[in-house]
């Protein structure tokens, strides 16, 4: 029957073992026995393995042993085998992605974890990997009253250990689908709760502020097209000219170029690494405002002075559209770095570059657009996204909306008087 089989210690040893008949017959018509290392010389812990062999040979009605891999072997294979070439949606990782797993991977988990078997892996050893992480500190900044970046040490973000335990949990399910283990001992730790902030940007009126205080600046085209348009920072720095229809007035957007960080072990390094958009949803033609247009047929104008002067005698369709006077594209860090100095200077603190597609957002929802509208313009997979990020906002323009109610009977009445 299957499950039905036999405890054994060897006696020399003390190493436990549990022998069960696979309900086959050899050659000889004998029953065909399997031993199964228990891999302990524990009796109590011997018997509460032979439980879950029994269980598994009940429901399959055969026993795999679990993989002698190291988890630091199978993790290795799981990024570069299994989730780089085929990531959930059906295309390869992004480098930027795979290089943030990899990073995860080298200096969070396999130090602590990576030279455990993968069966090895218990949910006693996890829960206590994660507790040492939530106190674990890293080498940051902050600023003195005068400004100067000095070291500091912080803790971990919740964020961080979130994604740790996703790395973790997600290689160790594949394990379980793949036949390692039999089951994730992560099923049974405590998750890192994380809370996405409040959102801090730029509302309508704080945009125009802004945009006229860096008139002369020389990324102006830069920020008013982001802002303009909600493109993201890799989309904007990829676009090239032949993407703009001035007589349709609108913007193709079907490439983007990141800054990847490679972690060596002298040190972070920095490629751009070329590609598509964010998704395939990214890939969109955004309508541009005549603002964006004007501001890029001047800039437009700047760049063939430039031209001319390096002895090139006009610009060409392919060219990138936001490259410094040499030649030399501006690179997205710089131009996300150049912003946050501009916000800084200008009083308005906390404001990333990414966060101008939540102003652009707004102003959109100020107007009265729908969000399904405001999730094909900003290149979301689907409208839960958008409303999931822009319902407190929404939620917000209905109270002002209400705010501007408050008291239109009096209104009335002192209309009639």
């Amino acid at each position: 029957m299957a499950g039905d089989g036999t405890f054994y210690q060897r006696p020399s040893t003390g190493k436990c073992y549990f022998i069960y008949n696979t309900g086959e017959k050899d050659a000889k018509g004998r029953y065909v026995q399997k031993w199964v290392d228990l891999d302990t010389t524990d009796v109590e812990e011997a018997k509460n393995r032979i439980k879950l062999i029994r269980a598994e040979l009940v429901q399959k009605g055969h026993y795999n042993p679990p993989s002698k891999d190291t988890f630091g072997g199978w993790l290795d294979f799981w990024l570069n085998e299994i989730k780089r070439p085929n990531s959930k949606k059906g295309e390869p990782l992004k480098p930027t992605t795979y290089d943030d797993y990899e990073y995860i991977i080298r200096f969070h988990i396999k130090p602590k974890l990576g030279q455990y078997q993968l069966r090895r892996i218990t949910p006693e050893l996890l829960q206590s990997f994660y507790n040492q992480k939530r106190k674990e500190k890293k080498l940051g900044f902050k600023k003195d009253e005068k400004g100067n970046r000095l070291p500091s040490e912080k803790p971990l973000s919740a964020r961080t250990i979130q994604k740790i335990q996703m790395v973790v949990r997600a290689s160790l399910n594949k394990a379980v689908a793949m036949k390692k283990i039999p089951e994730s001992p992560d099923l049974y730790v405590d998750r890192v709760s994380y809370h996405r902030p409040n959102v801090k940007f730029l509302v309508t009126e704080q945009v125009a502020d802004f945009l006229e205080k860096i008139r002369d600046d020389q990324w102006y085209p830069v920020y008013v097209t982001a802002f303009g348009t909600g493109a993201r920072l890799g989309e904007i720095a990829a676009l090239r000219w032949n993407d703009i229809d001035f007589r349709r007035s609108q913007i193709k957007i079907d490439e983007s170029v990141t800054t990847v960080k490679t972690h060596a072990e002298d040190g972070p390094k920095q490629r751009l690494n070329w590609g598509t958009t964010k998704t395939t949803a990214s890939e969109r033609i955004v309508p541009a405002p005549d603002d964006v247009i004007d501001v890029l047929k001047q800039w437009r104008t700047q760049q063939k002075e430039w031209y001319l002067a390096r002895g090139k005698n006009k610009i060409d369709s392919e060219d990138f559209i936001f490259l410094w006077e040499d030649g030399h594209l501006a690179r997205p860090e710089y131009l996300s770095k150049h912003f946050h100095k501009l916000t800084e200077k200008h009083g308005y603190t906390g404001i990333t570059f990414h966060k101008q597609r939540h102003s652009f957002a707004t102003m959109l929802l100020e107007n009265g657009e729908e969000i399904k509208t405001i999730q094909e313009l900003l290149g979301h997979d689907s409208s839960e996204i958008t409303t999931d990020t822009y319902t407190h906002v929404a939620e917000e323009l209905k109270q002002r909306a209400r705010s501007r109610l408050t008291g239109f009977t009096k209104r009335k009445i002192n209309q009639a008087q």
